[in-house]
């Protein structure tokens, strides 16, 4: 039987299933992990891991990289900074923000004000030259609110990703079995891809 599939609303028609599911749980709790590493745990040969993981990344339903923490590494000014916006010039302003260097978030929001961006800075002097200079440039901004981080006691990566299935009750939890059962799909999966580990090297 086929793995069954979780279409997903918020990721623009991509699709996952179990095995797609614990292969990212694994990566979200170590991005380092190896395919052969992610295999061994599942039972699925490399391969599997590999074609899988690249689907994903084509798909956009993952991303796989390094986070570095701001505050060590010489950018110790992180603003949070709301803004408001002409409806008008909204997608036109967000384009804007997305293309500047010191912006590593930009989100529409409900509420007070229309974009959320986060952007981080070497020096207070930087940060009021975004302010005055590039900000105030993009046409259709009225207002903009910002607020300094002093420090960031958590930032997670690692939400629960919902299970997928038969196996999954009614609160969410994974039917006892589940996982055990998970290797069996490993049929299935050479029939779709080839047999085994693929001749390409591993991770």
């Amino acid at each position: 039987m086929a793995a069954k599939r979780l279409r997903n609303s918020s990721s623009f028609g991509a699709t996952i299933d179990e095995v797609d599911r614990q292969i990212l749980l694994h990566l979200q709790r170590d991005g380092r992990l190896t395919n052969s590493e992610i295999g061994r745990r599942l039972g699925l040969a490399e391969g599997t891991i590999r074609r899988r993981i690249e689907r994903m990344l084509a798909e956009g339903i993952v991303r796989i990289a390094a986070v570095a923490n701001p505050f060590k590494i010489g950018l110790p000014i992180v603003a949070l900074i709301g803004i408001e916006v002409d409806p008008p010039r909204l997608e036109e302003a967000a384009r804007r923000l997305v293309d500047m260097p010191q912006v590593r978030y930009v989100g529409y929001s409900t509420g007070t004000y229309d974009i959320i961006i986060e952007a981080i800075f070497p020096s207070n002097q930087a940060l009021l030259h975004f302010l005055t200079r590039q900000l105030a440039g993009i046409r259709g901004i009225r207002k903009t609110e910002t607020s300094l981080q002093l420090d960031v006691l958590k930032r997670s990566y690692e939400w629960q990703i919902p299970p997928v299935g038969p196996e999954v009750g009614r609160d969410g939890a994974i039917r006892r079995g589940a996982r055990r059962r998970l290797p069996a799909r490993r049929n299935s999966e050479r029939k779709a891809g080839g047999r085994g580990t693929d001749s390409a090297a591993s991770r």
